[in-house]
Parts: structure tokens; sequence; C-alpha cells
């Protein structure tokens, strides 16, 4: 009876057992000790390249502010005399000469009535403005204008009318004893703001810079072993080294197979 019962046993244990007689993998000690350290592995490589692309995007974006704001005050000292001479064709000269410079995407001077006076775009020049655009959401945010902008509010990123993303930077125009006073008397004296200079930058090079530091990272980590899946609109994005490539169109899969494959579809 002993021995029947022990027979019995072993064949449970044997009907219980994987066919073939290993072992599952994920039942193996080897893959219960490797597979959680693998896991935080990966989980650490993942969190610290995104800490490192929003480090250089924060980074980027800020030099492209502390340029813009630059900009906005050479602009404000190099038109302040003609201003004050009331030489408007000078002033306007001077101006759409410095919105010609590359990666200015537009200059206006906005009254504190919101009419703009002057713009590099000659279409909107004359036009009023919503006060609650960017231009003019910084200072009229509240229920009174501010006499004083601070500098963190004085740049704003929005994107234009064909999606591209822009850097507006606002340089508010103060009035000065030089307004109000003689020879101008332009300007009452109790008026705090005359106006501000608005000056909207491209940021298409900071975007391209941006996602060519991303593209390397993710090289880098392709090239440590590190397994990455990528999604994108732009197939010129790919790194060199994906091996393979799925390539959805209207929710459908028209291409699934290795990345040479797919290099010699276009």
């Amino acid at each position: 009876m002993a021995d029947k019962a022990g027979q019995n046993k072993t064949d449970r244990g044997q009907s219980q057992a994987p066919k073939g007689g290993s072992v599952l993998p994920w039942r193996s000690l080897s893959f219960q000790l490797s597979f959680p350290v693998g896991l935080i592995i990966f989980l650490a490589i993942a969190l610290g390249a995104y800490l490192n692309i929003q480090s250089q995007k924060q980074r980027l974006t800020q030099r492209v502010k502390d340029e813009g704001a630059g900009f906005a005050e050479t602009l404000r000292r190099a038109t302040f005399r003609t201003m004050m001479a009331d030489q408007r064709g000078h002033l306007y000269s001077t101006i759409q000469d410095m919105a010609d410079q590359p990666g200015i995407s537009r200059v206006r001077i906005i009254n504190a009535e919101g009419r703009i006076i002057f713009s590099s775009n000659l279409k909107e020049q004359g036009r009023e403005v919503d006060k609650k655009a960017e231009a003019c959401y910084g200072c009229h945010a509240q229920d009174h204008p501010l006499a004083k902008l601070p500098m963190k509010n004085r740049s704003r990123i929005f994107r234009a009318s064909g999606g591209q993303r822009i850097l507006g930077t606002i340089l508010p125009i103060y009035n000065q004893p030089t307004c109000s006073g003689p020879p101008c008397h332009a300007h009452p004296k109790e008026q705090k703001v005359l106006g501000v200079l608005d000056v909207d930058m491209s940021l298409a090079g900071l975007d391209a810079q941006a996602k060519s530091g991303v593209l390397e990272l993710i090289e880098r980590l392709i090239q440590r072993g590190v397994g990455v899946v990528l999604v994108t609109h732009h197939a010129g994005d790919l790194p060199p080294s994906l091996t393979h490539v799925a390539e959805l169109e209207g929710g459908r899969l028209v291409f699934k197979g290795a990345r040479q494959d797919y290099s010699k579809s276009f």
C-alpha cells in the first residue's frame, strides 16, 4: 500500500510538471531574482532620460527667453531718441530693419489704448488688439492694468496660425519726465504706461535643436542595449540604430518589418 501511495504521488507530481520536463521560466529562481532588478534598472534609465530631456528643454527655452528680452531692450534703447524727437519715419524704418533679422517673426508697438500704432506686418497696423490676447494678458489679467509688469510675466509661448511655436516678449514703455515735461508734453504725468513693445521670435530653431538632442539621447540608449519604442509622425526622426519599424495609417497597419526594408519603400 505504501509503495502504491508513493507511486500515485509521483504520478501526480509528474502530471503537474510542464511537458518536456522543463520548469516554466517565470517560476525559476533566477527569473524571480533578475526580473525585479532588471525592471528597476529600466525604470531608472527611463526616468533619467526623461529628466535629462526636460532639463535640456528648460535650459534652451530659458536661453531663448533671455535672448528675446535682450533683443527687445536693445530695440527700445535704439529707438528711444527717435521717439523723443517724434521722428516716426525714422523710428518705423529702424524697427522694420531689426524685424527683418532671421528668427524675428514680428515687431509691434501697441499704445495704452490697445491700438497697434506700428507693426512689421503692415496689414494689422491701426487695428485694436484684444485685451485677452497673448501680448496684453500679462498686464490685463487683473481688473485694473498693472503699472509694473514683473520680468517673469514678460514672455509667453504660443502657436501661430500655421502651428509654429512663437516666443513673444513684451517690454512696457513707461512714461518718463522727458515724455510728460518739456519739450515733449505729449503724455500726462499721471499716465504710468504709454504702451508696449511686442517682439515675436520663431522657436523653429529651438525646437529643431531640442529634437536633435532627444534623438541623440535615444541613439545612445539603443547602443547601450536598452529597448526603445519610438512613436513619431515623421519618418526622418527614426534613429539609425532602430532595427524594426511598424507604420500605421488611418488606424491600419500598413508596414511591419526590418528598418532597411522600410527605408527602401520610400
